[in-house]
């Protein structure tokens, strides 16, 4: 189990966080799809946010992330190398 969260806002706001950073921005559904549009990532160990060599993880890329929402989950198509695997987040009650 990986330490991730994903919190959304009824203004349509997100904060996505996960064991090295915190990522801020937009969020909406059409039909059984939920979007998120990033607007500020950083890391948790703030630090990190100055130097050179992290800076790449610190861009919002123009990517939207897309999630399938499915009863009380919503998961995501990832790809590692060859072979493809689902991101789930569960509904915390």
């Amino acid at each position: 189990m990986l330490n991730i969260s994903l919190t959304l806002k009824k203004n349509n706001r997100y904060i996505f966080t996960n064991c090295s950073q915190i990522e801020q921005g937009k969020w909406w559904i059409v039909k059984d799809s939920l979007f998120l549009k990033c607007e500020n990532r950083k890391f948790l160990i703030d630090s990190f946010n100055y130097k050179k060599e992290f800076s790449d993880g610190l861009i919002c890329r123009n990517k939207i992330d897309t999630f399938i929402i499915q009863n009380n989950i919503i998961k995501r198509n990832v790809k590692y190398k060859t072979k493809k695997y689902f991101f789930v987040l569960e509904k915390k009650q």
